[in-house]
């Protein structure tokens, strides 16, 4: 793996299997995201972008889902890497080794491992807020349940650091030796089970109230760094009393409370109007800058596109068609299905009377098309289109293409 990219997909397939038949959902993909950029994934609705997301945090449901071949390579954290690696039975399936270096196949990870990068590494917006929140949990209690689950040392180590500061100033606090013996085993091993302990024993819960005050004030920190206001009000605040730009700000602070080196931003300007979603690209971006994180933007608006990603991949049909840098997608793009999108975008400057449109409809990939899935629809199809699966070829140095049109073969 190149030490520039954060993460690589290779040759990724994956299947559902459901009443009507196998549905062939991801077909080879390949892609890449660099550190610190943004790489917008772009297509019609259906070709394969969530899924694509939902594999990278491990959340492609099994059954109906099954994920048939493919490597995600990802660029772990020291800290997490180690937890990673002294979890028992951490990786699954005897081909699975143990990782050198920080590079880690996501693919090869248990359950519980994965929760380790989840959330904390890898975090993600997902596409409809008030989905996706908890109906029956304040927006203050669904961000420091995060902040639990993934910063206890931390946590923890505030917690001693204001211990010592009472005892230093003779405060008295109830069992103090007991609290530090506890949290200083935290602090030295997070995934040690004490949190979890102290909230099922009723005699320990008043043991865990330290913890749980200092997420709510990260939290509250949170609510403040995505430009809430009254972010104290907004704590105390459950889902449905937000409008839809404060639940998308919620969704925001919970994904970049734990400082993620990825987030996975899938569609989160759905169902907002225009200005809510000019103000919460602005923040994505700042924040961005901020924490240094790559992003994931998952769209089927070019607008947005064109506005904050540096480089873009665009699918169809569960295939990877081509990926380049945005302003070379945009000025020369060179698979017919992007030519199509570029088309199909009004312009100011031409005066036409109509746009133009791809012809036919997105395949059924219960029965996907023979060669290139794209065939179909595809004005300038050839006889071996058919029948050959085109590869992702590089054209030009970061310019690739999967088009039968500039050669790239699969005979396999």
């Amino acid at each position: 793996m190149n030490d520039e990219f954060i993460i690589e997909i290779e040759d990724l397939y994956i299947n559902f299997y459901t009443k009507g038949g196998v549905v062939k959902a991801i077909d080879g993909v390949n892609l890449s995201i660099i550190k610190g950029e943004t790489f917008g994934l772009v297509g019609e609705s259906g070709c394969g972008k969530s899924v694509t997301a939902n594999s990278i945090m491990g959340l492609i449901p099994t059954p109906p889902g099954k994920i048939e071949k493919g490597v995600i390579r990802f660029t772990t954290p020291k800290e997490i890497m180690d937890r990673v690696r002294s979890g028992k039975r951490t990786f699954k399936g005897s081909e699975a080794k143990d990782p050198k270096g920080d590079k880690i196949d996501i693919m090869k990870l248990n359950k519980k491992a994965i929760r380790l990068i989840r959330g904390r590494a890898i975090s993600m917006i997902f596409q409809e807020p008030m989905s996706a929140l908890n109906p029956v949990f304040t927006a203050g209690d669904q961000i420091s349940e995060i902040i639990l689950l993934h910063e206890k040392k931390e946590l923890a180590e505030a917690v001693l650091k204001k211990l010592e500061e009472r005892r230093n100033g003779k405060g008295v606090t109830l069992g103090y030796n007991f609290l530090k013996r506890t949290y200083t085993k935290m602090a030295a091993d997070p995934d040690n089970g004490t949190l979890a302990l102290m909230a099922k024993i009723p005699l320990l819960k008043s043991y865990r109230r330290p913890m749980v005050r200092e997420a709510n004030e990260k939290a509250l920190r949170m609510l403040r760094l995505v430009r809430i206001p009254d972010p104290q009000n907004v704590m105390k605040s459950f889902p449905h009393e937000l409008s839809g730009g404060m639940q998308q700000r919620v969704m925001i602070a919970i994904a970049l409370s734990c400082r993620p080196q990825l987030l996975i931003a899938d569609e989160p300007t759905t169902a907002l109007d225009v200005t809510i979603q000019a103000q919460i690209l602005k923040l994505i971006q700042e924040l961005q800058e901020e924490m240094g994180t790559s992003v994931l933007m998952i769209t089927h608006n070019l607008g947005i596109v064109a506005e904050v990603c540096d480089r873009v991949g665009v699918m169809y049909a569960g295939c990877l068609v081509e990926s380049a840098n945005t302003k070379t997608i945009f000025k020369e793009p060179l698979h017919p299905y992007t030519q199509g999108l570029m088309n199909s975008i009004p312009k100011v400057d031409l005066d036409i009377t109509r746009l133009e449109t791809i012809e036919g409809n997105v395949p059924n990939l219960i029965k996907p098309p023979s060669g290139c899935r794209f065939h179909t629809r595809c004005p300038y199809a050839m006889e071996h289109c058919k029948k050959e699966k085109p590869q992702l070829i590089e054209i030009e140095p970061g310019h690739s293409v999967a088009c039968h049109l500039y050669g790239g073969v699969d005979n396999g």
